[in-house]
């Protein structure tokens, strides 16, 4: 079953108007999300120049020490085609990803390289999740709600949420951790990859990016 997103009350009338196509919103936007859009969207990409090698080396940087799996390689290796493109979405660290939202952008960021790969086969589609680690508001990202209690990180730093230490996150990951049985494999995974991303030593951006790796590899 599909459910309108005007039916869900979910959303602002802004975005309403936009996945509507609302024809006042031209003036702010480049196109409305549909096929023919896409269409003139890759045309457009095609004609930019891009440094591909420069990115690519790049993202192979900040995979060091991480095990990369072989969906990740391919389309690491994929980029360097002028027939591949991106699909992109962008958040702050949130911490152990925060709000489900986090996890539906990135869900519907894969399905649309996929979508987009059935109507344009002859291309390839990689998608992309930017971690915004330069974001400074600690109070957007420093919540969680688990198990129906609230979990707040008052880390006493400043800068970047990104670069800021995970030191002081080991706590609340002690916490999930003790609710987690070992017993069970998916939960014993679970358990494995929190002790590994928030280890203390990490980052948050570097957390964020083991975390999410590991959640979704497989996808590339």
């Amino acid at each position: 079953h599909y459910i309108p997103y005007t039916q869900t009350n979910a959303f602002s009338l802004l975005v309403y108007d936009y996945l509507e196509e609302n024809k006042g919103l031209q003036t702010y936007i480049e196109n409305f999300p549909n096929t023919e859009s896409l269409r003139a969207q890759l045309a457009l990409k095609s004609t930019q120049p891009l440094q591909r090698s420069i990115l690519v080396e790049a993202l192979r940087n900040q995979y060091a020490g991480i095990e990369m799996g072989e969906a990740v390689a391919r389309n690491l290796d994929a980029l360097q085609s002028t027939s591949t493109f991106t699909i992109c979405t962008a958040h702050q660290p949130l911490i152990f990803t925060g709000h489900v939202y986090f996890i539906y952008k990135i869900v519907q960021t894969i399905l649309l390289a996929k979508h987009a790969k059935s109507l344009f086969p002859k291309k390839h589609f990689v998608p992309v999740f930017y971690i915004g680690s330069e974001d400074h508001d600690i109070d957007e990202i420093g919540h969680l709600v688990y198990n129906g209690k609230t979990y707040s990180w008052q880390p006493n730093q400043k800068g970047a949420c990104g670069r800021m230490s995970t030191s002081t996150l080991v706590r609340i990951a002690t916490e999930i951790i003790a609710s987690l049985d070992m017993q069970k494999e998916d939960e014993k995974w679970m358990i494995e990859l929190l002790q590994e991303s928030y280890n203390g030593t990490n980052t948050l951006a570097e957390a964020t990016r083991i975390f999410v790796h590991a959640l979704w590899k497989e996808e590339g």
